[in-house]
């Protein structure tokens, strides 16, 4: 039985992948072969990849709802918009949970031109001897299947080579989704460094949200749109930034409800301490 995938290709249905991706995130065995089961026997010919995530999603909030906000990981990666800048911020989190100094900086001017950095950020080297600058492009996709395409890593070397002499080490390429085979290519051939979705295989981006729980606001099930722009705009783009907040304040600025913001902070706690 062939399945398909969001970008159109048809592919194999592999029950299996189900059991991993449910093991993945923090099910049982007997939970993940359970499901298994249950979403198996739904699956039909030609059946969207989407489909059968919806079908996972909703067998997991019946199941385990904790599990289930963090399998859905990849479509609260997708929510950190609608612009960009929402994402930036985000990834400065991410890189100073890691030991890096990591910020938003202004325009900087290159050799020829002034350039709008996404992030730029320092980590000392592997021997401690010196201090690594990165010059970090961050594309975000909000929806999926979009992949992040070679001319990302075109434009992002054309950027760093007009920062030459400049201080900056090396480029990096952080995307909320995958990458193709022709912007990793190209990055293997100019050192440029990659952060994705399932990319680099054993430290990809989803790797290190789930080490640290670095988990967007966006991953709780009760969270709308509306309610997502508004604790944005308040600087609260993480889940634990969220539990860290006093509710009477925060539902002063944002014009959240009390009982509303409570119901948030309890299902966060629950995902963070899982």
């Amino acid at each position: 039985m062939y399945i398909t995938k969001v970008s159109g290709e048809r592919a194999k249905f592999n029950p299996l992948k189900i059991r991993r991706t449910c093991l993945r995130a923090g099910a049982d065995r007997s939970l993940a072969r359970k499901i298994e089961r249950l979403v198996s026997a739904q699956v039909r010919e030609g059946m969207s990849t989407r489909k059968i995530l919806l079908l996972i999603i909703g067998l997991l909030g019946k199941l385990s709802p904790v599990i289930s906000s963090r399998y859905a990981l990849k479509e609260a990666m997708l929510g950190l918009g609608p612009a960009g800048f929402v994402f930036e911020r985000f990834v400065v989190l991410l890189l100073k949970a890691y030991n890096y100094q990591a910020h938003c900086p202004p325009i900087l001017m290159g050799r020829c031109v002034k350039h709008e950095i996404d992030v730029v950020a320092t980590i000392d080297s592997f021997d401690h001897k010196k201090k690594e600058k990165y010059l970090i492009e961050c594309k975000y996709h909000n929806a999926p299947g979009i992949k992040t395409d070679l001319q990302d890593t075109l434009c992002l070397w054309a950027r760093f080579d007009d920062f030459r002499g400049k201080g900056f080490d090396y480029p990096w390429l952080i995307s909320n989704t995958k990458f193709s085979k022709s912007a990793i290519q190209y990055a293997n051939c100019r050192n440029i460094k990659l952060l994705g979705w399932q990319y680099p295989l054993e430290k990809s981006l989803n790797f290190l949200v789930e080490e640290k729980k670095i988990y967007p606001i966006t991953i709780l099930k009760h969270l709308d749109k509306v309610t997502a722009e508004k604790l944005f705009s308040q600087n609260v783009i993480l889940a634990s930034q969220l539990l860290s907040q006093k509710i009477e304040k925060l539902s002063f600025k944002t014009g959240i409800s009390k009982n509303k913001l409570n119901k948030l902070m309890e299902e966060a706690r629950l995902i963070l301490e899982n």
